[in-house]
């Protein structure tokens, strides 16, 4: 099974606010890696993969 990542546990892996990531997830259109949504608790959750493909994605390389 997928690594699960809190909301917490994100925004220190990121070093920002739960707040900022929070803004992510209400942004139009939406930003940040992907993120699943309990419909019991309404807590929030990042899948370590995705968390992984969104930190690839926001790479640059820069060659010199």
């Amino acid at each position: 099974m997928n690594k699960m990542l809190s909301t917490g546990e994100l925004a220190q892996r990121f070093k920002m606010s739960k707040g900022t990531l929070c803004n992510w997830r209400t942004a139009k259109p939406k930003k940040g890696p992907r993120y699943i949504k309990r419909k019991d608790t309404g807590r929030v959750y990042y899948r370590l993969d995705d968390v992984e493909a969104y930190e690839r994605e926001q790479m640059e390389f820069i060659e010199v």
